[in-house]
């Protein structure tokens, strides 16, 4: 989304179980833009994380209960050739930051998906922004 907030909820269970989808409190929130860090911040668990992207300002007077990561997601995918793969930096970064999921099964599922669109032309670009990002935090 250009100018504005987007949001996107994810919640997933070790159990298998989900008894309410609906968003309560994020441990993690990634936030691109500071409209999207000031809108979802408050909503965040206390201890939680958020990480930002490098254009990124947090605000004076922030919450000093989460643990901020910034990580210069535009810088590194420029450099890797990729400059629209800012978002794929940050996907790195969240999967290393949840420790949850293997690198290697969240880059296959990565790739998966973008085959499954007819874009696996994107996948070694899509590894080595993941890489990155996995490795900047």
């Amino acid at each position: 989304m250009r100018g504005g907030t987007a949001n996107c909820t994810v919640k997933y269970s070790n159990d298998g179980y989900i008894y309410n989808p609906s968003p309560e409190t994020p441990d993690l929130l990634l936030a691109m833009n500071e409209p999207s860090l000031i809108k979802f911040l408050p909503t965040v668990s206390p201890g939680g994380t958020v990480l930002i992207g490098d254009t990124v300002e947090i605000p004076e007077g922030a919450r000093q209960d989460v643990t901020y990561v910034k990580v210069n997601c535009t810088e590194i995918a420029t450099s890797l050739g990729n400059p629209k793969g800012a978002n794929i930096v940050m996907t790195g970064a969240i999967i290393k930051l949840m420790g949850d999921f293997t690198h290697d099964a969240a880059v296959a599922a990565m790739n998966h998906m973008f085959a499954k669109k007819g874009k696996s032309k994107f996948n070694e670009s899509n590894a080595r922004a993941f890489d990155a990002g996995f490795n900047a935090v």
